[in-house]
């Protein structure tokens, strides 16, 4: 497997599907509640060799379902702000591409979205201040013709993701969960290194980290701990490939009347098991990234929401995901940005 390469790739959909047997579905669940454990505690779980867990993965990488491994970062606890853009543009596909392109290397985006509804494209970005998000909205504005646009200042959740409903409670504990301190702790440039590092791919190893930092294992360890206990990682977790698995992803804006209800919503969707992401935004809505296997069973999650808290949703929309054109949780450029 390959881990010292940036794996950070575009997620696009395929004309074709890929129909995984009953223990690879269970190592991608494995995978998906903690990427960062070592080949031999799937090996336990799943009963089988080390090897063989080994051989599975390649095969899924190897095949474009595994694009990458990543620590989510929780931006907050690193002293910085995240915002989501949404645009509608009237461009050209040509004039969008060339667009998308023009901005992939701004270090304070850290993910491009292609989508199929009113708005078509949503860039996440990275900011310290008010100034410096005005500023890169703008900036990004000027590049594209628009008719409309809208920008929401927002806080992430993860929710606990399983594709396949397999069980996952031989998985050893996850860290994350018995770790995470209330305080915000503070990080010096070789935490965020480290940070970096394990946002490209968290599964390098501490050998690996502390051969390119120039320090030793033990204090690899020791910082990864701290930074795990200090709540700047949410997960991590693998980038899956959901279309070749048969998914669509839909993304959804809802608007509350009853912000007394967002909790219960929130763990609504988080009980689905098929939503990675929830985004809060500074007014209180919801912005949901969810994947499922047809539309079928998307209408019947539909359905089932709004008979539980139809009085508590104000408006609603959805779209369908088109390509995911960068995730890349926290660029190495922001380093000395934020130290």
């Amino acid at each position: 497997m390959k881990q010292n390469n940036k794996q950070i790739g575009q997620i696009v959909p395929y004309n074709y599907t890929i129909k995984l047997d009953k223990k690879d579905q269970q190592l991608l669940s494995l995978l998906i509640t903690n990427a960062r454990l070592h080949y031999s505690e799937f090996a336990k779980a799943l009963n089988i060799s080390k090897s063989n867990v080994i051989r599975r993965i390649t095969i899924l990488e190897q095949k474009n379902v595994i694009k990458g491994y990543h620590a989510f970062v929780n931006a907050s606890k690193v002293g910085i702000q995240s915002a989501i853009l949404l645009l509608q543009t009237k461009t050209t596909e040509d004039e969008k591409e060339q667009f998308i392109k023009n901005i992939q290397d701004n270090p304070h985006i850290y993910s491009i979205v292609e989508l199929t509804g009113k708005y078509d494209i949503l860039i996440a970005i990275y900011y310290s201040s008010e100034k410096e998000k005005d500023a890169l909205v703008e900036d990004i504005l000027t590049h594209i013709e628009i008719k409309d646009f809208l920008h929401m200042v927002h806080k992430t959740q993860f929710p606990l993701l399983n594709y396949f409903s397999e069980s996952i409670h031989r998985l050893p504990i996850n860290p994350l969960t018995i770790l995470t301190k209330t305080q915000i702790e503070k990080y010096d440039s070789i935490d965020l290194h480290i940070l970096a590092i394990l946002s490209q791919n968290c599964r390098r190893t501490s050998v690996e980290i502390s051969t390119f930092l120039k320090i030793s294992r033990e204090t690899v360890n020791y910082r990864i701990k701290r930074i795990i206990s200090g709540g700047a990682i949410a997960k991590f977790q693998p980038t899956i490939n959901f279309y070749l698995l048969g998914f669509e992803c839909y993304f959804m804006i809802l608007k509350l009347c009853k912000p007394t209800q967002r909790k219960r919503i929130i763990h609504f969707f988080k009980e689905t098991q098929k939503c990675n992401t929830i985004l809060v935004s500074a007014s209180g809505n919801l912005m949901v990234f969810i994947q499922f296997p047809n539309n079928k069973e998307y209408r019947l999650f539909e359905n089932k929401l709004f008979s539980h808290f139809s009085t508590a949703i104000y408006e609603y929309s959805f779209v369908l995901v088109k390509k995911q054109h960068k995730l890349e949780w926290f660029p190495e450029k922001l380093i000395s940005y934020i130290t």
